[in-house]
């Protein structure tokens, strides 16, 4: 049995054990890929990842279980595949405190999901704070916090899902955007997913201010274009639920309706992916200059696209994308777009249910043609394009990114940038 300290929190659903573990995360991933497959073995314990953006890039680990020793055997599972790895644990009060606490982090948003309602329903839409931080955590005084649980589907779900969707065909209630996105957000319950609190921290309050108009920028620009006021996001003090990885999936109000349900669901595929990115910026900084490959996709589609986006420039190809590239660019949202078209050589575009959805996405493909740029769709399921994008669309050739290997499929991608004359910058 490990001697790692075991915190005890009393909280209105009653006990709660925490422990934690740190490391650096300069070169490599957020998460070892064998941890992760470990931690996904236990039913029992809440998953917290933290990361720390300093001169040297720390990730924190909080396990938190209301069964403490659920919580001491996933540790012993943990030190099994750690294999020497330069851990450090928490072993007693004030190593917990020195981790777990936010004495530099007094500011802090989170993704509140709950915030739509019309006419007495509520509903939601697709929204990850990890997109708007991803790329931009090297940024000293900022860190991400994400808590994961898992939420298997069954039965039960399918049955409540299945009701809601029928609902909404029926009565039709909202508009056909909102009401697609609905319907988009609840089949993802028909599968396995895991249940998700995000929550950005500052140490200054200037830098709240600046990421929280940046974001609803972002926001305002493509989501909100279809209905939706503002981005779903809160300021408060969150610290007792961050120390402790508290899910707030444990309050009994929360999370009790369909869409609302389902907009904090992320998938197992995005989270391995999430887990395996890495902070450092080394290959950005040496892709500054030449011809750009502009990304076009709808937030739903962060994850594939942004592995779309790692992929190229791990190439030596420089792309812009969406938050990361409008977010250091200081302009707002509608100019920065606008001049990244005008500088990029070829547009590549992600064609899925929430891409024929979209209203920005036939917005950034209509300059693109204005500025006679080549567009290459690249389709994420056996669907076509829809609206105004099958018109747009109607004479490029895709390529397919389902049911087949992504690498093969990426390989292609490149020989189609380089037909187009379009070379790697290294």
């Amino acid at each position: 049995m490990n001697d790692t300290y075991l915190a005890e929190f009393e909280t209105p659903d009653g006990k709660l054990w925490v422990t934690a573990l740190m490391w650096s995360v300069k070169q490599g991933p957020l998460l070892d890929a064998k941890w992760w497959r470990t931690l996904q073995s236990s039913t029992n314990v809440d998953i917290t990842l933290r990361i720390e953006s300093k001169s040297d890039s720390v990730a924190l680990l909080l396990l938190t279980s209301s069964h403490a020793e659920s919580l001491n055997n996933i540790v012993d599972s943990l030190n099994t595949v750690l294999n020497g790895a330069d851990v450090q644990y928490a072993k007693n009060a004030a190593d917990f405190d020195a981790f777990a606490g936010l004495h530099d982090y007094a500011f802090h948003l989170r993704a509140h999901h709950d915030g739509y309602h019309r006419d007495g329903h509520r509903l939601a839409c697709d929204f990850k704070l990890y997109s708007n931080w991803l790329g931009r955590g090297s940024i000293e005084g900022v860190a991400y916090q994400v808590c994961l649980r898992a939420h298997p589907a069954n039965l039960e779900q399918e049955r409540r899902v299945r009701k809601y969707i029928a609902w909404l065909d029926l009565e039709k209630p909202f508009s056909e955007p909102v009401r697609e996105m609905q319907t988009i957000l609840s089949q993802r319950l028909l599968g396995p997913t895991w249940l998700a609190d995000e929550y950005l921290l500052f140490k200054e309050s200037s830098q709240l201010t600046t990421w929280q108009q940046q974001i609803n920028g972002h926001f305002l620009e493509t989501t909100g274009r279809i209905g939706f006021t503002e981005a779903p996001i809160e300021v408060g003090d969150f610290s007792d639920m961050l120390s402790i990885g508290y899910h707030t999936a444990r309050d009994k109000d929360n999370l009790n309706t369909v869409p609302v349900e389902a907009a904090a669901a992320f998938s197992s595929d995005e989270i391995a992916w999430l887990t395996q990115q890495c902070m450092a910026t080394d290959k950005l900084d040496s892709l500054q200059a030449g011809p750009e490959i502009f990304i076009s996709y709808a937030s739903a589609d962060f994850a594939e696209a942004d592995a779309t986006r790692q992929y190229l420039e791990n190439r030596d190809y420089r792309c812009w994308i969406a938050p990361r590239d409008i977010n250091s660019s200081g302009l707002p949202y509608t100019e920065a777009i606008l001049q990244a078209i005008r500088n990029s050589a070829v547009v590549v575009v992600l064609v899925s249910v929430s891409a024929n959805l979209s209203v920005h996405i036939p917005r950034e493909l209509d300059l693109a043609v204005e500025q006679k740029l080549p567009i290459i769709p690249l389709r994420l399921a056996n669907i076509l394009p829809s609206g105004q994008l099958e018109y747009l669309l109607r004479t490029c050739q895709w390529l397919e990114l389902f049911d087949r290997d992504n690498d093969v499929a990426m390989e292609e991608l490149v020989t189609r940038i380089n037909s187009l004359g379009v070379q790697a910058l290294a």
